[in-house]
């Protein structure tokens, strides 16, 4: 009796210490489209890329020189009583070709800064989907197997204990009491899983909360197809586009070299003294010419060379990633066929299982192991079914990055 009171005891403090902790932490539904707005505010690789946008579209005075202004001052004398000096500022304002070339060039590297944050935009929110879908995922594995082992703890083993069953049913038992385990260990497993993808979307949008994934998101991934491609597939996005621009900020450059290779605009005032005389000032205005530039050539060289590697890269990552899509619609269609069958056939099929068969057992109708062998096979075709969601998922999720 004392026994049965401290297990009493022991049980209803279990049950409020967690009712009172569960009060105390309830976790907080995060939305797919929540978590991507976070993380496009707060994320550090999407604001600095926005940044550096911002910096590059500022520096609307690149065009002016990089040499300093020069402010110079000469004192002397021509005889012990006559006393000369000399001062004079010179500002270097560049080749007019490329005061005349700047505004194209500037224009080309707001276009690859804008490809860039885009670029990093869609690279992060790949990441995050492919994460909160996993999660997601996880999370609704592990209420398939707690489903399984809740009813287990409801309806316990009608039977005899070990000692009066023959050896077919010791081991049938021996085999049930593993088999439970095992998913009781694989439920352990899946909530450390659930714990870690939960700290890495906490990661990507950069607020630590108790979150928890919103099981009314779809669980077939829908892509998003970019505007205005009417009814052809579209090719490679963003992943490509950016390569393009470097292409073309490369050209600009090489642009703007030769034009700098033209005599630069100096001007300049003085103010000077001579023979004692006070009062002579001026402006002028000069040329410097670039002979070394034109003699080595080492710039224009090592411009080409550049131009060379940005094509390079851009004919590479074009064909790579069309070649990605095909393979990865290719994957799909295959994946589709598996899903649509899972879908259409064998989860009903699991249902049904599951339904009748509580229903037999509850009307005894049907002994305890078969009932166990049907729940066990009803759960592991809702898992394959899961599992091939969830491969689907990840194939969308990488598609619709690559054409965005």
């Amino acid at each position: 009796m004392f026994l049965k009171v401290l297990k009493l005891s022991a049980f209803f403090l279990h049950t409020i210490i967690f009712t009172g902790f569960s009060q105390v932490s309830k976790p907080l539904v995060l939305t797919l489209e929540e978590a991507i707005l976070k993380m496009k505010s707060n994320h550090p690789a999407v604001v600095n890329s926005w940044l550096e946008l911002e910096y590059i579209g500022a520096n609307k005075l690149g065009w002016m020189s990089k040499e300093p202004m020069t402010l110079e001052f000469f004192y002397g004398n021509t005889s012990d009583t006559e006393n000369n000096y000399l001062f004079e500022s010179q500002v270097p304002l560049g080749s007019v070709p490329a005061i005349l070339r700047y505004r194209r060039f500037h224009n080309q590297e707001i276009s690859t800064g804008k490809s860039m944050h885009a670029s990093t935009i869609n690279e992060m929110t790949r990441e995050l989907k492919a994460v909160y879908y996993e999660w997601l995922f996880a999370d609704k594995r592990r209420k398939v197997l707690e489903e399984f082992i809740g009813f287990f703890r409801q309806y316990p083993r009608q039977a005899d204990t070990l000692q009066k069953q023959n050896f077919a049913d010791q081991m049938k038992s021996m085999e049930t009491a593993m088999i439970l385990f095992g998913v009781e260990n694989e439920i352990k497993l899946l909530e450390a899983d659930i714990r870690k993808l939960r700290y890495r979307v906490s990661e990507l949008i950069v607020e630590d909360e108790e979150w928890m994934p919103d099981h009314s998101t779809n669980e077939i991934f829908v892509i998003h197809f970019p505007l205005g491609k009417g009814e052809e597939f579209p090719g490679p996005g963003s992943v490509v586009e950016v390569y393009r621009e470097k292409l073309n900020l490369e050209k600009e450059k090489a642009a703007m070299d030769k034009a700098e290779l033209f005599p630069s605009l100096v001007l300049g005032n003085f103010n000077q003294s001579i023979g004692g005389t006070m009062g002579f000032r001026g402006v002028y205005a000069g040329l410097h010419f670039p002979i070394w530039e034109w003699i080595s050539g080492e710039r224009k060289r090592s411009r080409a060379l550049s131009i060379m590697q940005a094509r390079n890269n851009l004919n590479y990552h074009a064909f790579s990633f069309s070649k990605k899509i095909d393979e990865l619609i290719s994957d799909m269609d295959a994946r589709h066929i598996s899903l649509q069958y899972h879908y259409s056939y064998v989860l009903p099929y699991a249902y049904t299982l599951r339904e009748n068969s509580v229903d037999r057992y509850l009307s005894f109708e049907i002994e305890f192991d078969e009932l166990f062998e049907n729940l066990d096979k009803a759960r592991e075709l809702e898992m394959k079914y899961l599992e091939t969601l969830n491969i689907y998922n990840h194939l969308a999720i990488e598609l619709e990055a690559i054409i965005q």
